[in-house]
């Protein structure tokens, strides 16, 4: 049997949005592995200090739900967008430098 490991996050709801008073995500930390493998990894990350973590027996249909909703809920990096923030950091020293002279 197959484990992993998740973080429950619990936060506040906002009534004006319609939420329910408190709100709980699921964020899976870990791949699915042996128990053995699991644990091991799971008390590291007790011991350098992660909270609210929790061993989940592993059910492929719950596994691959929570994924495609985690998945939606992080925008990834793209390098166009480094690439835009890299240009319009060195915009102001050009001006800078060209009003200083």
């Amino acid at each position: 049997m197959k484990y992993y490991i998740s973080k429950i996050i619990v936060e506040k709801g906002d009534p004006d949005k319609g939420e329910p008073t408190f709100v709980s995500t699921e964020k899976i930390l870990s791949q699915a592995d042996t128990l053995k493998n699991t644990q091991r990894r799971f008390n590291k990350w007790r011991a350098i200090g992660i909270d609210d973590i929790y061993l989940v027996l592993y059910e492929a249909k719950r596994y691959k739900r929570l994924m495609k909703e985690q998945k939606r809920r992080t925008k990834p990096v793209k390098l166009q967008d480094i690439a835009e923030t890299l240009v319009h950091e060195e915009e102001p020293e050009s001006e800078v430098e060209e009003s200083g002279t």
